[in-house]
């Protein structure tokens, strides 16, 4: 079974952070939101087993990893504030469509 140990890792950090993001709402739903949104910019990191997930872990000690983590997550965390109860995980996919809506349309004119 493949684990992705950032997704353990980020989801330990939002708990631990939870405060400091200054979220107003922190409810299941915004809070995987902020989640999804953080790891799809954060670079995935597998592990064959949860209990490696230790040897990720023990990567992110270093102050410049662990503040990156956290740097995406407030980023993330703004985002998410920006919009009501809105799954922010189709965004990508909903940018992916205007673009090329928008290349269709250039071609129209």
């Amino acid at each position: 079974m493949l684990v992705n140990s950032k997704e353990i890792i980020l989801k330990e950090l939002l708990d631990r952070h939870m405060p400091k993001l200054h979220m107003k709402c922190t409810c299941r739903v915004c809070k995987n939101d902020v989640l999804a949104l953080s790891l799809n910019r954060a670079e995935p990191a597998y592990v064959t087993d949860k209990k490696k997930v230790a040897y990720a872990k023990a990567e992110i000690v270093d102050k410049q990893k662990n503040t990156a983590l956290l740097v995406i997550l407030a980023e993330s965390a703004a985002m998410r504030k920006s919009f009501k109860h809105l799954d922010v995980t189709l965004l990508p996919a909903l940018k992916r469509h205007i673009h090329q809506i928008h290349i269709l349309s250039s071609l129209f004119r």
